[in-house]
């Protein structure tokens, strides 16, 4: 009998680590996704009885001198279209996404830039349900749409 329990046990454990091992590493991936672009956290709320997706980002730059006053640089474009784009077709239920970026100068935190867009208007942008493929081969078309679409607002350098 105690034979038969030990055996029990460790077929129990072979089949429970590969399971927990497929789990940590879905839910890893989703944040490294993310985090790739400078994504710190992510924040869901209800906002005018709508579910929004607020993402704060921090970017590390090495040069203020990439920082434009009127438009964003070709990096931050392409982060917003694949933030957008994964929050979306991730989740279903997000009717808004918003973007809050920082840059770090002097120890301090400094906004960059604020982006929004409902649902609605990505999928007229048509960054819904598209491949990632699809959205790295046609990334500035659909940056343009959705900055159209959605309301941008950068900073000044401080």
């Amino acid at each position: 009998m105690e034979k038969e329990s030990i055996i029990l046990t460790i077929t129990i454990i072979l089949i429970a680590i590969p399971i927990i091992w497929l789990i940590q590493h879905y839910i890893s991936s989703s944040e490294d996704i993310l985090a790739k672009y400078d994504v710190h956290h992510v924040e869901f709320t209800t906002i005018n009885e709508r579910n929004v997706s607020i993402i704060y980002q921090i970017k590390n730059l090495e040069d203020l001198s990439d920082i434009s006053r009127e438009d964003l640089d070709a990096q931050t474009k392409t982060e917003i279209c694949y933030i957008v784009w994964y929050v979306f077709n991730k989740y279903k239920d997000v009717e808004e996404v918003q973007i809050i970026s920082y840059y770090s100068h002097e120890g301090r935190f400094i906004e960059y830039y604020k982006f929004k867009i409902d649902r609605r208007n990505a999928e007229l942008a048509g960054l819904l349900n598209i491949s990632k493929e699809d959205l790295s081969n046609n990334i500035y078309l659909y940056y343009n749409k959705i900055i159209k679409l959605g309301k941008l607002k950068v900073y000044n350098k401080k």
